[in-house]
């Protein structure tokens, strides 16, 4: 395999920096080949050679150590609000073009290193949101568990994968809601 040149290897990397600043201002939505191309300031048949398609260029802005804000809550209100914040954000992403890059990152892991790598710095990350939520919640005398936080999670998050990926129908607040009180007791 040949080593790119300098200038390749600078141009990657100021798309790739143009699409980490997408992520983080904006999130996943943000980051397509025609708006990170914009943001980077160079032509979009630059990205598209690149990063043929919009997973490759996710999975490769994850493995530079990029961190989507997937399940990231708004800071304050009580522990009910923000794991609902948090679930709400995250099955938003199963919905529209990310949608399809999820489904197709998470066929794909399965004999595709790079977007395993890439579907388990997702999965991780927002786990870890979730069971800081309900840890902080436990803290604070909000929420009221004997299971572990990670059951919880698990819990919290097959219903919505499965009404998503599965079915194919919405979930929407009062559906988040349900779910919750059903699962926290709250």
């Amino acid at each position: 395999m040949t080593v790119p040149n300098r200038q390749v290897r600078r141009t990657r990397a100021r798309v790739l920096e143009a699409a980490h600043r997408l992520l983080a201002d904006e999130g996943p939505d943000a980051v397509t080949h025609l708006r990170v191309a914009e943001a980077a300031d160079v032509a979009r048949a630059t990205v598209y050679r690149h990063w043929p398609d919009r997973i490759d260029l996710l999975v490769d802005l994850l493995e530079s150590g990029a961190s989507p804000p997937v399940f990231e809550p708004p800071p304050g209100d009580d522990a009910r609000a923000r794991i609902l914040a948090a679930l709400g954000r995250a099955s938003n992403n199963f919905d529209g073009e990310l949608g399809r890059s999820l489904r197709l990152l998470l066929a794909r892991a399965d004999w595709d290193e790079r977007f395993a790598h890439a579907k388990a710095a997702i999965t991780g990350a927002g786990r870890a949101v979730l069971v800081g939520l309900l840890e902080e919640g436990r803290r604070s005398g909000d929420l009221v568990f004997e299971e572990t936080p990670e059951v919880l999670v698990d819990r919290l998050l097959g219903p919505i994968v499965v009404r998503s990926l599965l079915f194919d129908d919405p979930v929407d607040e009062p559906y988040l809601e349900s779910l919750v009180d059903a699962i926290l007791g709250t």
